[in-house]
């Protein structure tokens, strides 16, 4: 019994801290706007219209801003390994081609702002507070040129591109108004066209129209799209499956503890049966007999939660290593879960004790 307890308290507390690191991961403060952004891919060959449908769509009722990028966030990515001829350290630069209204359709902050008129022409990129770290041109970073990109032209506050578990990579934006430049920056890549739709539109009304205009660009083509907190939520979906496994499990290991401390006092009154009368005559009331039944079993449930604490702790502190952004385990997750344990446990020796000792004394003491 003792180790049927010591599992389910250990799998409640196991249970309790993944899901609190799930919902934390799901909502933390990315950096970026991702609720009620739909994305549409498109092949390569046919990414030549995508810069007229972004045209429509912004004049669209329901669309608040849309953007075009060659990948799409949270699903892949470019990696560009670059040598810092300055300080001879190696970088890998993670980097997205896009276009100038990505920022405001994503709702990233600017951390230095690029001067107006920048984007002329596809002179110049934007770094990620990370990108100038490990390029080490913190103080000035406008105007530099790193290895063989182009010329900085702002700095953008940190934003999560890819899984929460991995923190926030060196990020470069290349920005292109031209759709021959874009096409040619993106190579095979393809094309992701975000909208962003307006929290007060009706989104399946607002969806049919876009899916109309796509229509007329691409006749005979599928549309297809997803939303960009769908593409987060599919970056922690293990740990998503895995705060419903524990979960299963904690009720399963529930269930088959209570059944054997159910079975236990069973047997416990069974065979106390004309003692318990023996005190019911003398006096002792239903409230006394129960807590004498219970007194053994809480302390086997007490040594239960004593093991099982420390064990769940040490594994599940090692498992939010893999984090880089993680909750921190509180006393208040080990007291509830120990706090449920004795709950439950009470519950269970309580129903049998106090049928125990409501049992007429006279019938017990008859009893062979």
């Amino acid at each position: 019994m003792v180790f049927q307890f010591a599992v389910s308290t250990a799998l409640i507390i196991c249970s309790m801290i993944v899901k609190d690191q799930v919902s934390y991961m799901q909502n933390r403060e990315l950096g970026l706007y991702k609720d009620q952004v739909l994305s549409i891919p498109v092949t390569n060959d046919s990414i030549q219209h995508l810069f007229a449908l972004k045209d429509e769509l912004v004049q669209q009722a329901g669309v608040q801003s849309a953007s075009i990028t060659d990948l799409g966030l949270f699903r892949s990515y470019n990696i560009w390994s670059i040598k810092d001829s300055r300080t001879n350290k190696k970088v890998n630069l993670y980097y997205i081609v896009t276009d100038p209204g990505f920022i405001k359709t994503l709702g990233i902050k600017w951390k230095i702002a690029p001067a107006s008129g920048t984007f002329t022409s596809r002179k110049h990129v934007l770094l990620n507070e990370a990108a100038v770290k490990a390029f080490d041109i913190e103080k000035k970073p406008i105007g530099k040129s790193v290895n063989d990109l182009d010329e900085v032209a702002g700095v953008l506050n940190d934003f999560q591109f890819t899984s929460p578990r991995d923190g926030i990579k060196p990020m470069a934006l290349m920005i292109e108004t031209d759709p021959g430049s874009f096409d040619k920056a993106a190579g095979s890549n393809g094309g992701i066209l975000y909208a962003r739709l307006d929290t007060k539109a009706d989104v399946k009304s607002s969806i049919q129209a876009i899916e109309q205009k796509f229509a007329k660009y691409y006749p005979g083509r599928p549309f297809e799209y997803y939303f960009l907190d769908d593409a987060f939520n599919q970056t922690i979906k293990t740990e998503i499956r895995m705060a419903k496994m524990f979960a299963v499990f904690t009720g399963l290991a529930i269930f088959i503890a209570c059944i054997g401390l159910f079975g236990l006092v069973t047997f416990t009154a069974e065979v106390r049966t004309k003692e318990i009368g023996i005190r019911k005559v003398l006096g002792a009331s239903v409230a006394r007999i129960v807590a004498l039944i219970a007194q053994d079993f809480a302390r086997l449930v007490m040594i239960s939660i004593a093991i099982s604490i420390p064990v769940a702790w040490y594994f599940m502190n090692k498992w939010l290593q893999d984090f880089q952004y993680r909750i921190e385990i509180s006393w208040w997750m080990l007291a509830g879960a120990a706090t449920i344990a004795i709950v439950i446990a009470f519950i269970t020796i309580s129903f049998q004790s106090i049928k125990a000792a409501l049992m007429n004394p006279v019938d017990s003491l008859k009893r062979d």
